[in-house]
């Protein structure tokens, strides 16, 4: 199964730094569904999106080249995107203070990690900001939720609780006791999670809160703990116990139980997920835990406050009104890794349903890195029959990709309970506190090492399982932190980078990156063959001799062999709405708008449709073609029709009404010619709505008895002016 590794279409907007011309936005489709029908002054929570957005790839990539630290990397990224938003806000932020003023906004937050603002606004004043010209798009404030577990054990006996328990069998599985006996046991690393919370008096989880561990927080809790909901930052609670039982399998030990892979390291968390108790837990509240995570203490020339990881045991599904490979997390966790922080997700508990999202994400090889549970207590390691599998589809040219990523231990994982105790929970979202931890150890390790290389060398040093390399189900293989830690140990050593023509070089692995090349941490160059390039075929009929993984245009396709012996299918004809045609490829006459009528079938023998007659109401009509008629929300009567008596409107002559001595009224509607008979019109009689055909080029009715003035008006087609009947 291949990896793809180019941005769509929407991602690029989402990510580039790029001027744009004065215009105003758009409704989200999903969005512009709940406003229909609402009253204009019913209130709504949206996410504005602008227009202006860092280009996050450039940042990483002119990091890598610097053989930046980690703080220089923190502090460029945030300074960025800060930047792009100080310099961008001002004509949005106007608009919004002068609709609260008007009343037509309720609140706003302005966002820096997106460039965005959170709006309470009603609908009227919603579609207001949408055609500002600064603004690219507005979204519904969706809902989000944690990954439920699949299965709750009571906590152990008081009699076990007293003595602490050895390392757990998921530590042992993925060899943590082994990296802790090389010192390494996360110590002078940071953490984090992002989930329902977590009870910062549980004695396995207290003395390793930053907000109390470290002097540095001293009257400043906030930047240890960030509540979006309730604003109570000033110390880390939990009335689910979802986030109590994550964060203790990431860092929790002594003096409570081993339960953690990295004991040595501290942790701050976020809590904007399944709060309990009716709290509402939206999209707004994760944008701002991401923006939290990516500076807590809102000084871009500090990194010690900026976690080194972070995991998230929630996910979305499209009954959560998410549709697959939605992007609205994307750029969130984009902006935190080029910060310097290793996000990792859960893939969800959906079995063969599909993974949940963003775990379903796979536009290059480690976006965005999805956890698969495996049962450690079984000797055989078997993934869990909940655990979500892939494929997927969110690649950028919607071709499958291989997910999840990597597999950990996620089947009866004793953790922390709040109140003191621990309990066994079952679910992916006990597996990705696993990953979490690994990524601690390796950072202590190495700390200046990138998030990707980290992704990478977890993947190259996972225990195969299931099917041979990568799988549908297990990823890589579970985790081993043994080798991944003892890998990036030496990782300033030189080792094997091949690049794009398939040669290798012995160089470090930050020069590899900035090179352009893939690192293969412990290798060198005369123990690995690198990947070699072949054919790929560009929508334009074009070829160029490159890696596969660089084969990501719209519409590009790969095989092995050089252009000389590849024959590239060639653009035809594509034929656009008003009825003009140009020579372009399948994926570009598809993104131009048009129609493509096949590879090598030239403009001249296409036979473009031409536009024609579109009743855009009634009584108006337009010559478009067919698309730009549906768009317009009218009627297309057929390529080449002109609009002369082509709507319904057009073609009613006259609308008739006689009351006779009986208090009877005679209806006669006279149609211009007979093109309309057989058809069914609707008639109003005072109230009374009767259907009658239409025979030849007169339609007739008679109702009745009334008595005194009876107006009559057609209203299906709603073309005439009422007429008045006067009954005795």
């Amino acid at each position: 199964m291949r990896r793809y590794c180019r941005w769509s279409m929407p991602v690029l907007a989402a990510l580039c730094l790029a001027g744009t011309n004065a215009r105003g936005g758009q409704i989200d489709p999903g969005l512009q569904e709940i406003l229909d029908g609402a009253p204009d002054d019913q209130v709504f929570s949206v996410i504005a999106f602008l227009n202006e957005q860092v280009d996050l790839s450039a940042a990483t990539r002119q990091m890598d080249v610097e053989r930046a630290t980690l703080q220089r990397r923190h502090e460029h990224v945030i300074v960025s995107l800060q930047g792009v938003a100080d310099t961008t806000q001002g004509a949005v932020r106007t608009f919004l203070q002068g609709s609260v003023a008007d009343g037509g906004v309720r609140s706003f937050e302005a966002v820096w990690i997106r460039n965005l603002f959170i709006v309470e606004a009603t609908k009227a004043k919603i579609i207001e900001l949408a055609a500002h010209p600064d603004v690219d798009r507005v979204y519904f404030d969706y809902e989000i939720e944690l990954i439920e577990p699949i299965a709750v054990a009571d906590a152990l006996n008081s009699d076990d609780e007293e003595i602490p328990q050895a390392p757990e069998i998921g530590l042992v599985a993925i060899r943590a006791p082994e990296v802790w006996a090389m010192g390494i046991d996360g110590s002078g690393v940071l953490v984090s999670n992002m989930d329902t919370g977590v009870d910062g008096n549980h004695p396995a989880l207290r003395d390793r809160w930053a907000g109390v561990a470290d002097s540095r927080y001293d009257g400043h809790p906030e930047w240890a703990y960030f509540d979006p909901f309730g604003g109570r930052h000033d110390f880390p609670r939990d009335s689910n116990g979802h986030g109590t039982h994550t964060m203790g399998t990431v860092t929790g030990g002594p003096p409570g139980d081993q339960i953690g892979v990295a004991p040595g390291s501290l942790w701050i968390a976020a809590a904007p997920i399944d709060r309990g108790g009716g709290i509402p837990r939206t999209v707004a509240d994760a944008i701002l835990s991401f923006q939290w995570l990516a500076d807590p203490d809102g000084n871009p020339n500090t990194n010690w406050d900026v976690p080194a990881t972070n995991s998230n045991s929630w996910g979305v599904t499209t009954g959560h009104g998410y549709p697959p490979c939605d992007q609205t997390f994307w750029s969130y966790v984009d902006a935190c890794e080029a910060a310097g922080v290793f996000v990792t997700f859960s893939a969800g508990n959906e079995g063969s349903s599909g993974l949940r999202r963003p775990a379903d994400r796979a536009t290059t090889d480690y976006n965005c890195n999805a956890v698969a549970a495996i049962d450690a207590n079984n000797p055989n390691w078997p993934i869990a029959s909940f655990s979500s599998r892939g494929p997927t589809n969110c690649t950028p040219d919607g071709r499958q990709a291989i997910k999840p990523d990597i597999g950990a231990p996620g089947v009866d994982v004793r953790s922390s309970l709040p109140g003191g105790g621990y309990g066994r929970l079952s679910g992916t979202s006990m597996a990705s506190p696993h990953i979490n931890g690994v990524a601690a150890l390796m950072r202590q390790a190495n700390p200046n090492i990138s998030v990707d290389d980290m992704k990478q060398v977890m993947y190259e040093t996972a225990v195969d399982l299931g099917n041979p390399g990568e799988d549908n189900s297990y990823g890589w293989g579970m985790v081993d932190a043994f080798e991944a830690v003892s890998r990036v140990l030496n990782a300033n050593d030189p080792y094997a980078c091949c690049f794009g023509d398939g040669s290798c070089s012995d160089v470090l692995p930050q020069d590899c990156r900035a090179a352009g090349g893939k690192s293969r941490f412990g290798y060198e160059c005369g123990q690995i063959s690198c990947p070699q390039p072949g054919a790929c075929c560009f929508d334009d009929g074009s070829c160029e001799d490159i890696l596969e993984a660089n084969c990501t245009a719209p519409g590009s396709d790969w095989s092995e062999g050089d252009c000389g012996s590849a024959d590239c299918p060639q653009p035809g004809a594509c034929c656009f709405d008003d009825g003009t045609c140009q020579m372009l490829g399948p994926v570009a006459c598809e993104n131009a708008g048009g129609e493509f009528s096949g590879h090598g079938l030239s403009c001249e023998d296409a036979g473009c449709p031409q536009p024609g007659a579109c009743c855009v109401t009634d009584d108006e009509c337009q010559i478009l073609g067919p698309d730009a008629c549906r768009a317009a929300g009218g009627s297309f009567k057929g390529h080449d029709t002109t609009c002369t008596n082509a709507c319904p409107c057009d073609k009613i002559a006259k609308l008739k009404a006689k009351c006779n001595d009986s208090g009877n009224v005679k209806v006669v509607v006279k149609i211009i010619d007979n093109s309309m008979n057989g058809q069914r019109i609707t008639v109003d009689v005072r109230g009374t709505r009767v259907v009658t055909g239409v025979l030849g080029d007169k339609a007739k009715l008679i109702a009745g008895p009334f008595s005194g003035p009876v107006p009559v008006r057609v209203v299906d087609p709603d073309c005439t002016n009422t007429v008045t009947a006067q009954c005795p």
